[in-house]
Parts: structure tokens; sequence; C-alpha cells
């Protein structure tokens, strides 16, 4: 499609995603607050997917994208439902403290494995990729570290919490 000048698949790079995000739902189903962290990057994750879809779409592109939309918004309605606004400031205060302030402003980094860089709560559907991750990571140490879970994070991220 690419060499005919359309967009090429609308799952683009972020197809791998989607099964993953499924995948996890099992493990996160007894725990609310990861239950909840899982769907929000779900839902930032298919925002981004839908972001890249691109104009030109066949009419079974736009199915998709539409069932695609519903998926989404479904997630980001689920999320609320378990960990609300309101909890995760309560649940997560360290994650919530190391937040973006009004008017900080995100820059892409040059690297494309440099993640370093602030994130902003809550997640939603229009969270950039990059900040889902940072946000993410803080919000899974916080819980690690209340929860008494050994998990030490392999990404390379820097930032103060």
């Amino acid at each position: 499609m690419r060499a005919q000048g359309k967009q090429a698949d609308v799952d683009g790079n972020w197809a791998t995603l989607i099964p993953l995000w499924r995948f996890f739902r099992s493990a996160t189903g007894e725990w609310p607050e990861l239950d909840a962290l899982r769907l929000r990057l779900g839902a930032a994750a298919r925002g981004e997917r839908q972001e890249s879809s691109g104009l030109v779409l066949g009419e079974r592109d736009q199915d998709a994208l539409i069932r695609h939309a519903e998926i989404m918004l479904g997630s980001q309605r689920e999320a609320d439902a378990k960990l609300g606004f309101e909890d995760l400031m309560a649940v997560f205060p360290k994650a919530w403290e190391g937040r973006m302030r009004k008017g900080e402003e995100v820059k892409k980094n040059n690297s494309v494995t440099d993640f370093s860089g602030p994130y902003a709560l809550p997640l939603d559907a229009v969270t950039p990729p990059v900040v889902a991750v940072r946000a993410g990571l803080a919000l899974l140490e916080e819980w690690c570290e209340r929860e008494k879970v050994e998990w030490v994070r392999r990404l390379k991220l820097e930032w103060e919490t």
C-alpha cells in the first residue's frame, strides 16, 4: 500500500501492543489498580493507533477504526470505574506528586530508546505514547513497592519520583 501512496495497515507499529494488552487481562484481573493501569495504557495505545491511522481509508478500515474507537472508549470508562481520579491520587501519592504540572511540555527525545522525561496523570486516549510509558512505570513501581513485589524495570528511564 505504501508504494501506491496510501497509508499502510491501520495498526501500524501498535499492532503488537493490543494482543499484549489482552494477554495481561488475566494477569491483572485480581488487582483492580493494576487492571485500571492496563486499561489506561490500552486506551493510550489505541488512541495512538487511531491517530496514526491516516486519512485515506477504505470502508473495511473505517469499520475497524469505529470498532477500535469503541473499545478504546470502553477501556477508558472501565479504568475510570476501577480507579477514578480521586482514587488515583490517594492510591498512588508518589506517582501523583511526580507528574507533570500544568504548563509543562512534553518534548520528544532524540533517541527512540530514551524514555527520560516527565509524565502526565491521569492517562487517557490522548496521552502521548512515551508519556504513557513513563506514567505506567511510575505507577507500577509504586504499586510494587507498596505490595512488596520484587520487580526491577529493564527500560532505562530517568526522572525523579
